[in-house]
């Protein structure tokens, strides 16, 4: 078999096995309990670590390093989505999105879009800048779009001068992300609950292995 490159489809449907796993293991309402601890823990961590990064360069954590930092790239065309800055906000409408549509090929919606309601939330809390970040809308709760408003203004050619002198330096691959969010449910679920953490693991990994014909990134 030829080389597979790891993007956001395999990032989105590792995510919502582990959520169908913890579900079939535990049972619906305490899978999904337990999942958006999950949820929440990856998207603490992945702010932090932009927060770190912001820190190291001596730059502000507000919403131009939010953009600067952040840390996916998807291939072109698989989302669409638009950034209106105002005096008072900023505005992100997203109108395509390709984790949505990885949960709707492998008939995996019910599960995956439990991220959409726990992580941009997470990602700004664990970056701690000088802002808030409303999730208005989600495509994943069944909107027509996604609106993400943040309460503060960025300054855009700052924010495209800083990326494009970076060479997107801060951007981590999706084999990066798929195992950092395996280990972060691995942590959790072996420390909250220990006898079903292997069993919530394997089934993960077997469906991932089934679909994909490959491992999970380690």
């Amino acid at each position: 078999m030829g080389y597979m490159k790891i993007g956001i489809e395999h990032h989105a449907v590792l995510y919502a096995l582990l959520v169908q796993a913890a579900c079939s293991v535990l049972g619906e309402p305490e899978g999904r309990r337990h999942m958006a601890a999950v949820t929440r823990a990856y998207g603490i961590q992945r702010g932090k670590r932009m927060a770190a990064n912001a820190d190291r360069n001596g730059d502000l954590r507000d919403m131009d390093a939010f953009f600067i930092y952040g840390e996916w790239k998807g291939e072109e065309g698989e989302n669409l989505s638009s950034l209106v800055c105002a005096d008072s906000c900023t505005v992100s409408t997203v109108r395509k999105c390709a984790w949505y549509d990885a949960w709707i090929r492998h008939g995996l919606a019910g599960y995956g879009t439990l991220y959409c309601r726990y992580v941009d939330a997470a990602l700004a809390e664990g970056f701690g800048g000088s802002f808030t970040l409303d999730v208005q809308q989600a495509i994943g709760k069944g909107d027509e779009t996604c609106i993400f408003r943040w309460n503060r203004p960025y300054d855009a050619d700052k924010v495209m001068a800083r990326k494009q002198a970076d060479h997107e330096r801060y951007i981590l691959p999706f084999s990066f992300h798929c195992r950092e969010l395996l280990e972060t449910a691995e942590t959790y679920f072996c420390t909250h609950c220990p006898e079903q953490a292997e069993q919530i693991l394997s089934r993960t990994k077997q469906e991932y292995q089934r679909i994909f014909h490959m491992e999970v990134p380690l």
